[in-house]
């Protein structure tokens, strides 16, 4: 939820042993998916990432993880 410090987040639950998953709302478009991903590489306990919707929009899945794979 802190996106403004998103490695800062993500290191500090890290350094006290919990492990995480990034759940990326699609409303956030993919740039925020790439910030949270690139915050993410490198510390431990971040385990993986998922597709969050509050109602039933898969629209944008195949996008979602063609981002996380670096694709375009």
């Amino acid at each position: 939820w802190n996106s403004g410090k998103a490695r800062d987040s993500l290191k500090w639950f890290a350094e006290r042993g919990h492990p995480q998953i990034i759940a990326g709302y699609y409303d956030h478009g993919l740039d925020n998916l790439r910030k949270w991903n690139d915050a993410a590489k490198g510390v431990p306990k971040v385990t993986g990432f998922m597709y969050t919707t509050w109602s039933n929009k898969y629209d944008q899945l195949e996008a979602y993880s063609k981002a996380l794979l670096g694709e375009k």
